[in-house]
């Protein structure tokens, strides 16, 4: 058993020994990462009790230990890899018309295309990947999306727009999601130029809620005024 203990203790001194600087930053952040998340789940707070002075008293930790957070987190980066991928691939402008109002392909067709680009690039083939990979690939970006999003929202966030949140807010939220990406998909997004891809998925998200309670909105409405003319035909139906 001794002898296993110390193989195991040298083959690890030789692993860090091999790694780069950068390398060996971005191994520590990774491990203290994980540790933290595992500390904060043991040790959440517990449900919060009616008293309103205890409440606030929370409210106020919590704000603190989210900018601490956010803090730590933006201070590196670029602390997963190099970011080299520009904002709008060649691939994503194919087929694409630019009009006075519309100079950008859509979000679709930029993360389409930067799946294609990933997947390519992993495989190392210039081989086109199928429609229904990059499609199957995008439904579970926007899955992770939507959890970050929830993540948002459970942290206090109250902005409906992207352009709402501050810089420091858009930058931790866009390295999150490009934490959550690596680690569920294995799709390194985190190599994008100024998180562009992330803001992107983040951004359409948010937008696409504001749609929806758009739409809500109106059918409440409509049914709302529909109603009075419902009950005024009933009304003459009795006495015909």
């Amino acid at each position: 058993m001794t002898n296993n203990i110390t193989t195991s203790n040298n083959t690890n001194t030789e692993d860090v020994s091999n790694m780069s600087d950068s390398a060996m930053i971005r191994r520590i952040y990774q491990i203290t990462t994980r540790l933290e998340r595992k500390f904060d789940a043991q040790f959440a707070p517990a449900t919060r009790r009616a008293n309103f002075g205890a409440m606030n008293a929370t409210t106020e930790i919590d704000r603190v230990a989210r900018q601490n957070e956010m803090a730590r987190v933006n201070a590196i980066p670029n602390y997963m890899g190099t970011r080299n991928i520009a904002a709008t691939l060649p691939e994503a402008r194919i087929g694409f018309q630019a009009t006075g109002t519309n100079r950008t392909p859509s979000a679709t067709a930029r993360i389409d295309a930067l799946i294609s680009f990933l997947l390519k690039s992993r495989a190392g083939s210039a081989e086109e990947i199928s429609p229904n990979v990059i499609k199957t690939h995008r439904l579970r970006l926007r899955s992770l999306t939507r959890l970050v999003r929830g993540q948002m929202i459970m942290q206090g966030v109250t902005a409906t727009s992207w352009s709402e949140l501050s810089a420091t807010e858009q930058l931790y939220f866009s390295l999150r999601l490009e934490e959550e990406v690596n680690e569920g998909l294995q799709l390194p997004i985190y190599r994008c130029n100024k998180q562009w891809a992330a803001r992107l998925l983040l951004q359409d998200k948010m937008k696409g809620e504001r749609q929806c309670k758009k739409r809500r909105e109106e059918r409440t409405t409509d049914l709302a005024e529909a109603q009075p003319v419902v009950n005024a035909r009933v009304k003459l139906e009795d006495f015909s």
